[in-house]
């Protein structure tokens, strides 16, 4: 029986370069008349050709990847200001130990599977001295460094106030079935257990008089940041002990926990005011 299709070694000419290169060609006969395939590139004006659709396609994609870095850094929760600002843009002799702690936890950070990663508090006795901005750091770092696929792409930061995110629970409160534009507690809850990185910025600026209110928004949120694996950054003015302190605000339990996820360890900022060095709103 005559066979179906038929494949030979051929000298065969590059379309390309115009050079002869020993090729697979193969004859179809299935067809009349009998069809013949040949290839008409070299291996080598193949591979630059196959090389080159591989940088279009990886140039096209960072072209995707840059609108979707640009789309979270509007929408994260930076405050407006910083969220421009790189860790190329502290000062380096200012908050030396603190930026290089905070560049390294940046650098470190798995965006992939963040679980296990220990988490940061940085902490100040003034106000002033860095700790939002150095935040805004880390979280522009890794915005920046970002390589995942756009097409099913979510933002790995969010970045709250802590005196913010009650307000923002409390507002959720009283909502009408009928209400379908306003977000729900369950859907704030979610969106802060499941992000990648949670940053709280200011914690402990709350009102003495949400402070019950507050201890179970911020016990429910690390709790469920305990139990994901995932981290959180936060930033605040008080102790950790004591009258007016963490403990206070955010409950002893909380802070017990934060403490551990941290190792133990917070992140000390002194010095005078960058603002009142600088004079700078």
């Amino acid at each position: 029986m005559k066979p179906r299709q038929e494949t030979r070694a051929e000298e065969c000419v590059c379309r390309n370069c115009g050079q002869p290169f020993e090729g697979e060609v193969t004859t179809y006969f299935f067809v009349k008349p009998p069809r013949e395939v040949r290839p008409n590139e070299c291996p080598r004006c193949r591979q630059a050709h196959e090389e080159e659709e591989r940088k279009l396609e990886e140039q096209e994609l960072e072209v995707r990847r840059i609108a979707v870095r640009e789309k979270w850094l509007r929408e994260c929760g930076i405050p407006w200001g910083l969220s421009c600002t790189r860790f190329a843009d502290f000062k380096p002799d200012y908050q030396r130990r603190a930026l290089k702690i905070c560049r390294e936890f940046a650098e470190d950070f798995n965006v992939d599977n963040p679980k296990g990663m220990p988490s940061l508090l940085l902490y100040s006795e003034e106000p002033g001295v860095g700790k939002t901005t150095l935040m805004a750091c880390i979280a522009t770092y890794i915005i920046d460094n970002w390589c995942g696929d756009p097409d099913n792409a979510r933002c790995p930061i969010r970045f709250e106030s802590g005196p913010g995110l009650v307000r923002r629970i409390r507002a959720t409160f009283n909502i009408t079935d009928e209400d379908r534009y306003h977000e729900r507690e369950e859907h704030v809850y979610a969106e802060l257990r499941g992000v990648k990185l949670l940053m709280l910025d200011d914690a402990g600026k709350e009102q003495p008089h949400s402070f019950r209110f507050t201890q179970e928004v911020y016990w429910y949120v690390i709790d469920e940041r305990v139990k994901a694996g995932l981290p959180v950054v936060v930033s605040s003015r008080l102790e950790m002990k004591g009258p007016g302190s963490l403990e206070q605000v955010m409950g002893v339990d909380t802070v017990n926990r934060l403490y551990g996820m941290c190792r133990g360890k917070r992140v000390i900022l002194g010095g005078r005011s960058y603002r009142t060095l600088h004079a700078i709103p």
